[in-house]
């Protein structure tokens, strides 16, 4: 996997997790540098326009399993907290391996990966750790397998999976190249997950404002009195403020549990 990889990786045997060693690009690695330069340039083009960490995520997984990484590729989010959520995927064959995930068993998807970290699985059929996961990668056609921890997204750990069809597809050389793409990718999705946030945002304060705006004029309060009539009416009702936001802009009148006519001030 990964062509046109040259390089070394720390190699931590199978199944173990190795921080991989950062060091400056050398003359042999020139043509690999490129060829991860020109990806990654690639994806951030293809996700240009794109809302959403979700949306991103399978539009990545898609676009690096059609440039042959690996056969097949996935994007995952893993929280401290709670299990592992798909974000992409190139194959709908993944769906048996979160099925295993989401029936609280073991999966390698278990084993939180800080950014640069590498768990790999040169044979998951022989993987006694995760039998049930094994068995499922078995049915899938799912040989070998990669894990790359990236840059995480909000708070949670970001993963990009790798997976191929035969044993032993990803050689040290292929992982150390898969790390430097997998932080590249998790700072794209970083990066379209904050504008996303930062759009809803502002979509949202521009709507509060303006319900501020047409309260303050139609009764002649302040704006914090303004503000203050959107946040109680929003505590009442366990209403998102933007939600009371739009009532007011839509001409609705604030009543406790409902909107009604209005021509009524807001109590």
């Amino acid at each position: 996997m990964v062509p046109g990889v040259e390089g070394s990786l720390t190699d931590s045997g199978a199944g173990e997790v190795a921080m991989t060693e950062q060091r400056p690009a050398e003359p042999a690695r020139e043509g690999t540098e490129l060829t991860l330069l020109r990806l990654t340039a690639d994806i951030a083009e293809e996700l240009v326009g794109i809302d959403g960490l979700d949306r991103a995520a399978q539009h990545t997984a898609d676009l690096v399993a059609r440039r042959g990484v690996a056969d097949v590729v996935g994007l995952s989010v893993h929280s401290r907290h709670g299990p592992a959520r798909r974000l992409g995927s190139s194959d709908a064959g993944l769906a048996a391996l979160d099925r295993v995930a989401s029936a609280s068993l073991m999966t390698p998807r278990d084993v939180l990966l800080a950014d640069g970290e590498v768990l790999v699985l040169p044979a998951t059929r022989e993987e006694a750790r995760w039998p049930e996961w094994a068995a499922a990668t078995a049915t899938a056609g799912l040989h070998s397998a990669l894990f790359v921890g990236m840059p995480p997204a909000r708070t949670d750990v970001t993963v990009l999976e790798l997976y191929g069809r035969r044993p032993g597809a990803f050689p040290p050389a292929a992982t150390r190249a898969a790390s430097h793409l997998a932080h590249q990718i998790g700072l794209l999705l970083r990066h379209v997950d904050r504008a996303t946030n930062l759009t809803v945002a502002l979509n949202s304060r521009g709507v509060v404002g303006q319900a501020q705006g047409m309260l303050m004029e139609r009764y002649e309060l302040d704006g914090d009195q303004a503000m203050a009539v959107l946040r109680r009416h929003s505590q009442e009702t366990q209403l998102k403020l933007h939600t009371v936001a739009e009532l007011v802009v839509a001409g609705r009148r604030l009543h406790a549990g409902r909107a009604d006519d209005p021509s009524a001030p807001p109590r």
